[in-house]
């Protein structure tokens, strides 16, 4: 069942404090865990995966506009919407400027490629595939995927 909205913050307190316990035993200096460096906020995941999006919907983006023409490029982003669009809609957000403003200010100056190279193995590999797929079979749109036996709509 999913949690209540605030149903987070309970299992957050006590990951917090597992953690605390943890790094006060491995310091052994007598430091308090309330001392503890390390935490995270239910609210810090929702960052993390704007992020995580900006950067896969960036390089996406980078294959679907490359040898379009300015008017082109705009036409799509038009048809399409473009990355903020995008990002506020996986983020629940009404409006592409709360994304863009408040969840990924912070990252304005970092350059996609840094971004993209601080994704794991199985992350990068995702994401090569992804725009493998959409190089060789997508053309300039993303194209239902059919599985066996189903009837795509």
């Amino acid at each position: 069942m999913p949690k209540k909205p605030y149903g987070w913050e309970d299992t957050f307190d006590h990951a917090n404090h597992r953690i605390a316990r943890v790094w006060a035993k491995t310091v052994g200096d007598g430091t308090d865990a309330d001392e503890c460096p390390l935490w995270a906020r239910p609210h810090m995941l929702r960052h993390s995966f704007c992020l995580k999006w900006y950067s896969i919907l960036s390089a996406v983006w980078r294959t679907r506009v490359t040898g379009l023409s300015e008017e082109e490029t705009r036409d799509l982003r038009d048809q399409l919407g473009d990355i903020w669009y995008q990002l506020a809609a996986l983020m629940g957000h009404a409006h592409p400027m709360t994304t863009r403003d408040i969840y990924l200010e912070p990252f304005a100056g970092l350059e996609i490629d840094y971004l993209m190279a601080l994704l794991d193995e199985e992350e990068t590999a995702g994401v090569d595939a992804l725009l493998r797929t959409l190089a060789d079979e997508g053309g300039r749109t993303v194209q239902p995927i059919t599985l066996t036996g189903e009837v795509s709509r």
